[in-house]
């Protein structure tokens, strides 16, 4: 008689069974580690930033609040006068710092968030105290150069993350966090690539120049995180790139 290949527990498995069995596992592994190879290339690059809690800094400057919250550095032959934006532990800006209206040179320790050596966000964790002697010297005008009007295409983040204190900061899977963190009050700041890789980081601001808010900013929100286009002025003020913009003008690509 022959036998069925009827499978029994107790009985041993069919060689019929078996060989499908020796083909099927092996392929299912390759097949698992094609697909996570795949899932990891299609992943974005989280960068080289960094939020070091070990140790603060102490950074010396003229405190301004036009447009956002920012420490004004003096420059030198190597580098120009730049401005830290400042930051809160919180999704805050530097309005948290319950500094007000305040101006003048002051010193701020914190903990700095940078990316590729930018060190455009300073984490302050003290109140700001008075130091009129180290900051002598500190201009709190920079000279502005318009740049001309443009159409950028690129991604709407929040520096605070993208600098160093999330991995990853940009992209959809980022879209809620940076949502909150810009309506907090931490300065909206949009990010272009060129076909060789090299990013490009703008402050956005509003058309007169100011923090974007209000209406502006509600405008702005549903656009954080994703591919859009911007039309505006871009200008260069000391080491930072700025763009004026109406939030209303925003497209989606």
């Amino acid at each position: 008689m022959t036998r069925d290949d009827f499978y029994v527990g107790y009985l041993p498995l069919p060689a019929r069974y078996r060989r499908f069995l020796l083909l099927l596992v092996p392929g299912l592994v390759a097949g698992a580690l094609v697909l996570a190879g795949a899932m990891t290339a299609m992943q974005n690059d989280p960068g080289d930033g960094t939020w070091d809690l070990t140790e603060s800094v102490v950074i010396t400057g003229v405190l301004v609040n036009e447009p956002y919250s920012a420490l004004r550095v003096t420059g030198d032959d190597d580098a120009p006068a730049r401005d830290v934006l400042l930051v809160t532990m919180g999704k805050m800006g530097g309005g948290g710092l319950g500094l007000g209206g305040r101006t003048g040179p002051v010193t701020v320790t914190g903990f700095p968030i940078e990316r590729g050596g930018s060190g455009a966000v300073l984490l302050a964790i003290e109140t700001p105290e008075t130091d009129v002697a180290a900051a002598e010297g500190t201009s709190a005008l920079l000279p502005t150069e318009s740049l001309g009007e443009h159409r950028l295409s690129g991604e709407i983040i929040d520096p605070k993350c993208y600098f160093g204190a999330m991995k990853p900061g940009e992209g959809k899977v980022h879209k809620a966090c940076a949502t909150l963190c810009i309506r907090g009050g931490i300065p909206p700041m949009f990010m272009t690539t060129d076909r060789h890789g090299e990013r490009t980081y703008y402050l956005l601001v509003d058309e007169a120049g100011g923090a974007i808010g209000g209406e502006g900013l509600e405008a702005l929100l549903p656009f954080v995180a994703e591919p859009v286009a911007i039309t505006g002025e871009v200008q260069q003020r000391g080491a930072l790139l700025q763009l004026k913009t109406d939030p209303t003008t925003i497209e989606r690509l």
